[in-house]
């Protein structure tokens, strides 16, 4: 609170502390749990390392770090989908984002709940925030493009009629309703909108729909034989939007990852139980595990196709090298991510993360030099990136403290990876095989 007496910030006993300048709460190194639409721009780099970096013509082909994914193979057992990957490549059903697809809005309204505003104007502060984020996720210019009717088509029901009520995350949640629901919506609007260049059908509803009219907000990312059909084409990504769950900052961080399933991302956290979901396997870091520190991972980003090859260091032999990793949150044309191969559906990963962009909820002990492992045969509902450790973390659920500081190592599946520079530019890791 501020005082009236000396317009200075005030918390109250036992609350965090507040920076007089920003009025904004001062971050301890843990960070803060809550999820932020704050965007940190990096000012210019004042400091320079000066380590020797390994040449790139020392290290393996990219393409032998495009690790591919288990599934089309047939490689995990049990598998019940066909629709997300965690590795190469993805499904040719999904919209591309780095070819800026189209997101065409159906914008319906019902017998007893109508729009009184254009749905543009409704959705302005969603498109903007979605559109906005994916363009930062990007190396290369890229859009998310919408398409939105000028006004609401009436559906010839009430909103009660449809039975959308069910809560995915409470039980009650019938997908073959809300299907049923888009192909309703498609046959009233397929007269009046051309599908032509759309790739996603995002069906919304005015804002005063509320959760208990609709209890789920649905992301269907459909296989080959699950197309929705309009006049133009078939279309196999389909957002159903829900009544709100949350504030603002839920809500539209929740639009954008749903949006991500789109694209072809899997949930990277455990969603075995819908309504006891575990994000401790990667902690704080990446949208489609947790809204905290959002910014996509570097290997997400590598396999949407908006993070370019060159920014990519492959180490497939057993020499020692040294890599330059610029802060995964910036936008720049330098490396970003260092991947070393073990096996067809397995590697190490490495990255840097900061206090930048999206991710402005990190505590100083989460930034630095982040590992992780990615195995693509861990079956859907469970997370193929975990995050590694080192022995001095303690914060195991959400691992703000796993990330590599200045000297600090650790060991993984025979490989030893050790943080030797850190600044501004990001951080220098050292990759040894060992054993």
């Amino acid at each position: 609170m501020c005082n009236t007496w000396d317009n200075r910030y005030t918390p109250r006993p036992g609350a965090q502390q507040v920076d007089q300048a920003t009025g904004k709460i001062v971050l301890g190194p843990l960070g803060s749990l809550s999820s932020t639409l704050e965007y940190r721009a990096q000012s210019n780099t004042t400091q320079k390392p000066s380590s020797v970096i390994t040449k790139p013509s020392d290290l393996a082909d990219v393409s032998q770090c495009k690790i591919a994914d288990a599934g089309p193979f047939g490689d995990i057992s049990n598998n019940p989908q066909k629709h997300f990957v965690s590795g190469f490549p993805l499904y040719p059903e999904r919209a591309v984002l780095s070819k800026s697809p189209t997101i065409q809005v159906i914008a319906i309204d019902f017998t007893d709940l109508q729009g009184s505003n254009s749905p543009a104007d409704d959705l302005k502060e969603t498109t903007a925030f979605v559109s906005d984020f994916y363009q930062k996720q990007s190396t290369n210019p890229i859009q998310v493009k919408w398409s939105i009717p000028k006004s609401y088509f009436r559906m010839p029901k009430s909103i009660a009629d449809y039975d959308l009520s069910g809560d995915l995350f409470k039980g009650g949640f019938n997908p073959e309703k809300a299907f049923s629901y888009v192909r309703e919506a498609i046959n009233q609007v397929d007269a009046s909108i051309d599908f032509t260049d759309a790739s996603i059908i995002a069906v919304v509803v005015p804002p005063q729909v509320t959760r208990k009219q609709i209890g789920t907000f649905v992301a269907q990312a459909g296989e080959p034989s699950q197309a929705f059909r309009t006049n133009e084409k078939n279309i196999f990504n389909v957002l159903i939007m829900g009544g709100p769950a949350g504030e603002k900052s839920y809500e539209l961080l929740n639009w954008t990852h749903e949006t991500g399933h789109m694209f072809g991302l899997t949930d990277v956290r455990d969603t075995s139980d819908p309504t006891n979901q575990d994000s401790s396997d990667l902690g704080v870091f990446d949208l489609m595990n947790s809204m905290v520190a959002p910014e996509l991972l570097a290997w997400q980003r590598f396999l949407l196709g908006v993070l370019n090859d060159d920014q990519v260091r492959c180490v497939a032999s057993s020499s020692m090298t040294t890599h330059l990793l610029a802060p995964v949150e910036r936008i720049t044309t330098d490396t970003k991510m260092v991947v070393i191969p073990i096996s067809k559906y397995k590697a190490i990963i490495v990255e840097s993360r900061r206090n930048l962009g999206y991710d402005t909820s990190l505590g100083t002990l989460s930034e630095g030099a982040i590992v992780y492992t990615l195995d693509t045969t861990i079956p859907y509902r469970k997370s193929p990136l975990k995050i590694v450790s080192p022995t001095s973390a303690t914060d195991l659920k959400w691992r703000r403290d796993s990330a590599l500081k200045l000297n600090q190592s650790l060991t993984v599946w025979g490989y030893k990876i050790t943080n030797i520079e850190s600044g501004d530019f990001g951080d220098v890791v050292k990759v040894e095989k060992i054993g």
